[in-house]
């Protein structure tokens, strides 16, 4: 949680009044209330999980299919669909990714052991794209999508 200098201030000034539980409190009731307002929900069990990443996932899987820097476009770099690409990746690739993330964070308790190490992987995969795309960091190994993340959540 990020404060403004006067509130960073008197917290510094009297930490016995603002405790390390206190502050944490506030981050955790902020993070909620954040996620809340994303429609970001906790759910009772996976296959509701599962539906709400699905839609994302599957947008996300179409237009790579159809715009992705595996098409023959490749070899042409002037190419509209290359342009296509670039928009669609930081547009809605990356939002989907980053809400999906969110929805996994919330419902972590409905992961198993596996899906856990799967989702850290993507969690990977998520920050190398957005380092390519929105960082513009080019000439660096990112991490691929992982193919198990299709289908964290199914039973």
């Amino acid at each position: 949680m990020l404060l403004c200098a006067n509130c960073h201030t008197t917290i510094d000034r009297a930490p016995e009044d603002f405790d390390e539980q206190l502050l944490v409190q506030w981050k955790t009731s902020h993070v909620s209330k954040i996620e809340t307002a994303l429609g970001i929900s906790a759910f009772s069990n996976r296959g509701t999980a599962r539906v709400a990443i699905e839609v994302l996932q599957a947008e996300n899987r179409t237009i790579h299919a159809r715009r992705g820097p595996d098409n023959d476009y490749r070899f042409d770099p002037e190419s509209e669909y290359a342009s296509l690409w670039k928009q669609d990746v930081v547009n809605v690739i990356i939002p989907n990714h980053r809400t999906i993330l969110r929805y996994l964070d919330a419902n972590r308790s409905l992961l198993n052991a596996e899906e856990k190490s799967v989702v850290e992987v993507y969690r990977i995969h998520v920050r190398d794209l957005e380092r390519r795309h929105v960082h513009g960091d080019q000439g660096f190994i990112s991490e691929r999508y992982p193919a198990e993340m299709d289908s964290v959540y199914a039973d």
